[in-house]
This record gives structure tokens, C-alpha cells and sequence, in this order.
């Protein structure tokens, strides 16, 4: 009689097969997660920009394509400004550098 649950070990064989498909996804499962970080780096490689929008309460003549430079360097350029009640908002399109609070902070006060 077998019954539908049948608790003995399975032979030998079916455990190989068992055995190489737990191999085989495992593998796969591996590749598409390397796959998907590579995918995501080469992503952020490509993209090497920033946008942070800054508010001012006046620009002067600061004009779309204007070059921005912190402490004297370049670090990117004024890509859109916006008038928002009171305020201007000036998105700058930075490199993909690292800038603190306090860089952003300096930078409004020497753009405005």
C-alpha cells in the first residue's frame, strides 16, 4: 500500500536531482543578483550629477548656464530659476561630489 505521504528516504537518484535543481537556482539566484548590482552601479557610473535647489531672496544677475563655484572652484552650473512668492529658487545641477550643510550654506551666501 503507498500512501501519499510516504516517509522513507527517497532513492538515491531523486535525491541527486533534488540535490542539482536546489544547485542550479541557487546559482541563478546569485547571478541575478550580481546582475542587478552591477546594473544599479553602472547606473549611479553614468550619472554623475546632482540637482539641489537653493532659495534665495534675490539672485542679481545670476542666469541659467551661469557657472556655480564654491570657495573658487567649480562645482556646476545654474540649470532652471524659479520664482516662488518671495523667494527664488535656483536649481544647480552639481557634480556628484559629497557637500555638507555647511558648503550649501556658504554657497547661498556668496551666490545671493
Amino acid at each position: 500500500m503507498t500512501y501519499l505521504f510516504d516517509m522513507t528516504a527517497p532513492p538515491q537518484n531523486q535525491q541527486h536531482n533534488f540535490d542539482l535543481r536546489s544547485g542550479y537556482m541557487l546559482l541563478l539566484l546569485l547571478l541575478l543578483t550580481l546582475a542587478a548590482l552591477i546594473w544599479f552601479g553602472i547606473r549611479l557610473l553614468n550619472n554623475p550629477q546632482d540637482l539641489r535647489i537653493i532659495a534665495f531672496e534675490q539672485i542679481g544677475n545670476l542666469r541659467i548656464d551661469d557657472p556655480v563655484k564654491l570657495r573658487g572652484i567649480d562645482i556646476g552650473t545654474v540649470k532652471r530659476i524659479e520664482l516662488l512668492r518671495e523667494k527664488v529658487l535656483v536649481f544647480i545641477e552639481t557634480e556628484n561630489l559629497l557637500l555638507s550643510t555647511r558648503d550649501i550654506e556658504s554657497m547661498t551666501g556668496m551666490l545671493a
